[in-house]
């Protein structure tokens, strides 16, 4: 992006990501799979690292995973930004093929708020809070699907074996 600053091009939110590349030849309107992965390859070792270009994909899909718990993004617009076929309930709104533009916007704006949690440059402090909630997230999924616990349930009920009864708002809190 910064190249494209510097040779005087006016960025705005309809720019493009990725376009085609000055050294080929454009042949067509498409994008090929090993153009774009050339391009993020050659990105990753300019900033010093050894990568392939799907270790971004999984940092990403498992940062918007942690959105998602937060309530940041919805499942079916994750399931669209990660390339997923989805669920049946995608194959009647995010699959048809041509979204509509509020649709567009509101899947904007979900993805600004999920910014946190796919930055590198968040502060120590918050990313390893992002870092904690990411792994109770884990840690509760996996006692209720591979032992039936309900942390929550847990939860409450050792508020209630100390004698202390939560209202309805500190248990939708927890």
């Amino acid at each position: 992006m910064e190249e494209k600053v510097e040779c005087g091009e006016q960025l705005s939110k309809d720019s493009p990501l990725l376009g085609f590349d000055p050294r080929g030849v454009k042949k067509n309107m498409f994008l090929r799979t090993t153009l774009v992965t050339r391009d993020i390859r050659e990105a990753i070792l300019r900033a010093g690292f050894k990568w392939r270009p799907y270790v971004l994909r999984a940092y990403c899909d498992t940062n918007m995973i942690v959105a998602e718990f937060k309530g940041k993004i919805s499942h079916p617009y994750l399931q669209f930004i990660m390339g997923h076929k989805g669920d049946i309930e995608a194959r009647y709104s995010t699959n048809k093929g041509v979204l509509p533009p509020d649709m567009i916007e509101d899947m904007r704006k979900s993805y600004r708020e999920c910014e946190p949690f796919l930055s590198t440059a968040t502060q120590p402090r918050e990313q390893s809070t992002i870092i904690k909630e990411a792994k109770i997230e884990a840690l509760k999924s996996m006692a209720k699907s591979l032992l039936g616990i309900d942390l929550l349930d847990v939860k409450v009920a050792k508020e209630r074996q100390i004698g202390r009864e939560l209202n309805k708002d500190e248990e939708l809190e927890l």
